[in-house]
């Protein structure tokens, strides 16, 4: 279950303070949050809640650049769960700005979840052991992919055995 639980308009916090499953902190903020990205972390202090505005709505060409993304770090011929790759790609478009050469540019939020959404959404056989095991190279190649630069994602995808040990 989610550790956070956010209502638009002005931002009401339901948070699970302790873990339990159980909504038992409640904070609300007054304004307009519309466009905001909450995140909850846990640390020895308690809960850590921390938001960002983001940027309107994705546009149709963000949204293809994160399925992209998705879809070439996940390797060729992969097969992924299309429903949860649409959702996700909503989400991490709003996490890309133009750069000055019209191409998508990913915002530290976008590198950070692009590999564990991408790690959701692959099947259990064909993912490798954490969603931090994606190498750098498998993502700058996501990222030429996902922008048509081609290039072969297969030959940086790293296979792990049965036991999570890389082959």
């Amino acid at each position: 279950e989610d550790d956070l639980t956010v209502t638009m308009g002005s931002a009401i916090l339901d948070i699970d303070s302790n873990g339990d499953g159980e909504k038992d902190t409640q904070i609300t903020l007054q304004g307009d949050f519309e466009n905001a990205v909450f995140n909850v972390d846990q640390s020895d202090l308690g809960s850590i809640v921390t938001y960002y505005l983001s940027q309107e709505a994705p546009s149709i060409e963000a949204a293809e650049y994160a399925r992209l993304f998705i879809e070439a770090l996940a390797g060729d011929g992969v097969e992924v769960n299309a429903a949860l790759v649409g959702t996700f790609s909503q989400v991490l478009g709003r996490m890309l700005v133009e750069g000055d050469d019209g191409h998508w540019e990913p915002t530290p939020v976008f590198d950070t979840l692009a590999p564990v959404f991408t790690f959701v959404v692959t099947g259990s056989g064909d993912r490798p052991v954490s969603p931090f095991a994606y190498t750098n190279e498998a993502k700058q190649a996501a990222h030429a992919a996902a922008r048509g630069e081609g290039g072969d994602t297969e030959s940086v995808m790293l296979e792990w055995d049965e036991n999570g040990v890389l082959g």
